[in-house]
């Protein structure tokens, strides 16, 4: 979500005290405050709700869709839990517009997408397939993070407009003709796959199973991302943290990283990435099935 950030604010917002936990020599910078963190888990805790309640709808031929809905007391009660949750997503985007309404004059835009951007991505595809030594200068959100914010706006959109009309039909029919609600629910139904398989297969790791934030980054839960972390995943917003220290960028040395127990074992990387991507592989089989035929 788009942060709230001014000069001033930020050089309060960060933590000037030396914690280190254990096996790191870097401090802890605050990343996103407590609205911010309250945003997310609302709208990632009603998504989580609205795909354990709709998917049993979507795949009911699978073994697992009447399993589901057992478990969740049977298809009505499953369908007001759906409502309950739909209408927190709403509100969680609702709410997350007002908070920028009222804090318009103070954010900094850093979430708003630039031509930067498409040089970052050209420079990041050019890294990655080893055209390129150093990874692009990212700034405090990278073009993928970009998009998958501007995603959530246009997937609450999608699911919102499309959910209201199936959920009551008899509105839908006096407002518009058959087909309408036809293209609704295809497109109410494509798009929490989507959403699913993003979440599940790209924010997931990135969030919790990439090896140098496993079990999980600290930022969703307390807001707080460390020094050697910052510097390696955004360099730009780095040194801007670094200026706002009274400190030099240019002369500031790169943060020392000391690899946890976890990164330092190769195996047990391989064996969580062998994992993870078993069960990548299982949900795309599961879900998208024309991908195997």
């Amino acid at each position: 979500m788009t942060e709230q950030r001014t000069r001033d604010s930020t050089a309060r917002g960060l933590e000037q005290a030396d914690c280190r936990p254990s096996g790191h020599a870097s401090r802890w910078i605050i990343r996103f405050n407590a609205q911010q963190r309250l945003q997310h888990i609302l709208l990632a805790g009603s998504i989580m709700v609205l795909i354990l309640t709709g998917f049993p709808i979507k795949y009911a031929f699978e073994p697992w869709a009447p399993v589901v809905t057992r478990m969740l007391g049977g298809f009505d009660v499953m369908f007001s839990i759906h409502l309950v949750a739909a209408t927190l997503m709403i509100l969680s985007g609702v709410y997350h517009l007002f908070w920028i309404a009222f804090n318009f004059r103070r954010l900094d835009w850093a979430m708003l997408p630039s031509l930067k951007d498409l040089r970052d991505a050209g420079d990041h595809f050019a890294y990655l397939l080893g055209w390129r030594q150093a990874p692009p200068d990212f700034g405090r959100y990278t073009y993928l993070e970009k998009f998958e914010y501007l995603a959530v706006f246009y997937g609450i959109a999608v699911m919102g407009l499309s959910g209201f009309f199936l959920s009551f039909p008899e509105v839908g029919a006096a407002l518009a003709p058959r087909w309408v609600l036809d293209v609704l629910r295809v497109a109410h139904s494509n798009e929490a796959l989507v959403c699913f398989i993003s979440i599940a297969v790209g924010h997931s790791f990135w969030v919790h199973f990439h090896p140098s934030v496993f079990p999980s980054s600290t930022v969703w839960y307390k807001g707080t991302i460390s020094e050697h972390h910052l510097a390696e995943e955004h360099p730009a917003e780095y040194r801007r943290w670094l200026q706002s220290q009274g400190l030099d960028p240019s002369q500031a040395p790169h943060p020392a990283h000391e690899p946890t127990r976890y990164q330092r074992s190769r195996l047990f990387i391989t064996v969580e990435l062998a994992v993870y991507g078993a069960v990548a592989v299982w949900l795309y089989a599961t879900f998208v099935p024309m991908l195997f035929q």
